[in-house]
């Protein structure tokens, strides 16, 4: 914004080649982040879908930048590199906002509600357990880490505890997709 500050009123000319370049550049950017957010979305990855957001955000900024110049020299108007450069400032804090406003759970490890609550119904099938807690599902990239605890009776030995464990860790894993890992700690059923 600086920038476009300073150079209002300068004029700065632009000739055909860059602005042919500048058109190639742009239809470039198009197939590359339309074909980015797609598998992105494919395979849900939160980075290559950023960076797809990413191109496009020079995309919208190339074109400003285009316009402007274009501007510029069928008006000889200067003013216009100035309101192409603020453009290009908005689209960058926008852009840089949108790009991590969906990340912002994942840094965070923020738990996904919706895949706990099916951890929790498959937990429920199975009689022995009592008291599950403690349910985190944390996203890395475009797999989940499950850590959660589970209880069970104080008369049950570690290693029927540690087989039923085992069960609900596979049962998870099949019916819930993109689970990398289920971490199961095993404590004694406070009940009783």
């Amino acid at each position: 914004m600086y920038e476009a500050i300073a150079r209002f009123g300068k004029t700065e000319a632009l000739d055909i080649l860059m602005m042919i370049g500048a058109t190639i550049s742009i239809v470039g950017k198009i197939f590359l982040s339309a074909y980015m957010n797609i598998v992105g979305k494919r395979i849900s990855n939160q980075a290559l879908i950023a960076n797809a957001k990413d191109y496009f955000g020079d995309i919208l900024s190339s074109i400003s930048v285009l316009l402007g110049g274009i501007l510029i020299r069928f008006t000889g108007k200067s003013y216009f590199d100035s309101i192409a450069s603020f453009f290009v400032a908005i689209i960058i804090i926008y852009m840089g906002y949108d790009i991590l406003k969906p990340v912002i759970s994942e840094i965070m490890e923020e738990t996904d509600e919706s895949i706990a609550d099916e951890v929790q119904k498959i937990i429920s099938s199975f009689d022995s357990v009592c008291n599950p807690h403690q349910i985190r599902v944390r996203k890395f990239g475009s797999y989940y880490v499950i850590d959660l605890h589970l209880e069970f009776p104080k008369d049950m030995s570690v290693g029927d505890a540690h087989s039923i464990a085992t069960e609900i860790e596979e049962t998870i894993k099949k019916n819930i997709k993109n689970i990398s890992e289920v971490i199961i700690h095993i404590e004694p059923c406070s009940k009783l």
